[in-house]
């Protein structure tokens, strides 16, 4: 198990990340909403721009709107899964990590896969994805034996 990520202690590491991402919602969620608030007024810009030609308007518009309402769900269930990060890091709840650990790994799986192909974000951050991964497991399993120890 990891004692330290890098020189810092995982209870840091861990609230460093979970504000990071509660930062990361709070900038993106209102921009996302009022985008898909206005999906209909973008598509019909793009057409008198002529920006496109084989697709009819409501197909781009439909698309459109289902990748921006797919985005916001999942920055929201990362903002939830951050904010059990930081409650669970804080009160020493080791149940409230597993959230975050379970849908990292999910999220990590992407990365994953674009480095088989050779894209150079994915070989970049899957390993540091990984390492963050397994501090914050090993935070967990930390906190799950301190709570166990305490009980008895």
């Amino acid at each position: 198990m990891v004692e330290k990520f890098c020189c810092f202690r995982l209870e840091s590491v861990a609230k460093c990340l979970g504000w990071l991402g509660v930062i990361q919602f709070a900038i993106l969620i209102i921009p996302l909403i009022i985008s898909l608030a206005f999906v209909n007024e973008f598509v019909n810009y793009l057409a008198r721009k002529g920006g496109y030609t084989l697709f009819n308007h409501s197909d781009i518009e439909r698309v459109l709107t289902i990748c921006l309402a797919m985005f916001i769900v999942l920055i929201t269930i990362n903002f939830a899964t951050n904010l059990c990060l930081l409650l669970g890091t804080e009160q020493k709840r080791h149940n409230l990590l597993l959230p975050w650990l379970i849908v990292k790994g999910i999220f990590m799986v992407v990365p994953i896969i674009s480095a088989f192909f050779g894209i150079f974000i994915g070989i970049i951050f899957v390993p540091l994805n990984i390492y963050i991964w397994i501090c914050m497991y090993s935070l967990y399993k930390r906190i799950k034996t301190e709570n166990k120890s305490f009980v008895e």
